[in-house]
């Protein structure tokens, strides 16, 4: 028999429920916090980028030290590496197809690449994308960019930081 007391009681949330009420509490918080006082943010912002002059490194320098970390593990660690590649193409043998078919027929001169993207005309290298692995030389020439929202279409890319001198003019 359920006394008055417990039939009223709120059930206990546990798990992913409860890390998700919690999340969303302090997102609250820190949303309230930014509007009341926003030079308090404005200093904690100045003192995080002296702590990290690595978050002021532009995309492309941001790009070029995680290629270089990667090559520099790579050289350590090349059997890894190869390993990972032959399980990768074991799980995907018709996509390992389709990309050894086109690489061939470019090669060769079958078909050619071409010097813009496809869906946004940016002048690139773009990557071949299969729409079906079935027909291997059937492919979408796609800039990186476009490539990226092709598999990731629910991503969310941000836009282009912009320099502190363009934001002032």
């Amino acid at each position: 028999m359920q006394t008055e007391t417990t039939a009223r009681r709120r059930p206990t949330l546990y798990g992913a429920a409860r890390l998700a009420r919690e999340r969303k509490s302090r997102r609250e918080r820190a949303r309230r916090e930014r509007a009341e006082n926003p030079e308090a943010l404005r200093e904690a912002n100045r003192r995080y980028r002296a702590r990290h002059p690595e978050s002021l490194l532009s995309t492309a320098q941001t790009r070029a030290r995680a290629a270089a970390r990667q090559r520099a593990n790579y050289a350590a660690n090349p059997e890894k590496y190869r390993e990972i590649a032959r399980r990768y193409r074991k799980r995907h043998p018709l996509k390992d197809s389709a990309r050894k078919t086109l690489c061939l027929a470019v090669r060769r001169g079958k078909i050619a690449r071409p010097d813009c993207c496809s869906r946004c005309a940016k002048p690139c290298r773009p990557q071949g994308h299969h729409p079906s692995h079935d027909r291997p030389l059937d492919v979408v020439w796609l800039c990186r960019d476009c490539h990226f929202i092709e598999h990731h279409p629910n991503a969310r890319i941000d836009a282009p930081k912009q320099s502190k001198a363009s934001q002032a003019a």
